[in-house]
């Protein structure tokens, strides 16, 4: 029977990797398996923000994915706006 961990147990030993804890020193109890450390080091990848908030790998990448939308959009709008005053100074 597979042993059941909650996020919380994960998330501490994926944080204890991320604070430079060998992978086999946190399994050294037999708790848990290299394997599933290294599934949930993939799964809890994310950040922790200044404010606490906890930010998924996944979702840092959408983020950045529509902050580069939103900066070529506005590089857009800049272009285009230059562009008509342009065209005003013309007239």
């Amino acid at each position: 029977m597979p042993k059941i961990y909650t996020n919380q147990q994960k998330k501490e030993w994926v944080k204890a990797y991320h604070e430079g804890k060998s992978v086999t020193e946190i399994c050294a109890s037999g708790k848990p398996s290299k394997n599933s450390l290294y599934k949930w080091i993939k799964e809890f990848n994310g950040f922790i923000t200044e404010n606490g908030t906890e930010i998924s790998g996944h979702r840092l990448v959408t983020l950045e994915q529509q902050n580069r939308h939103l900066t070529e959009m506005r590089t857009f709008q800049k272009s285009a706006h230059a562009m008509q005053v342009h065209r005003e100074k013309k007239n």
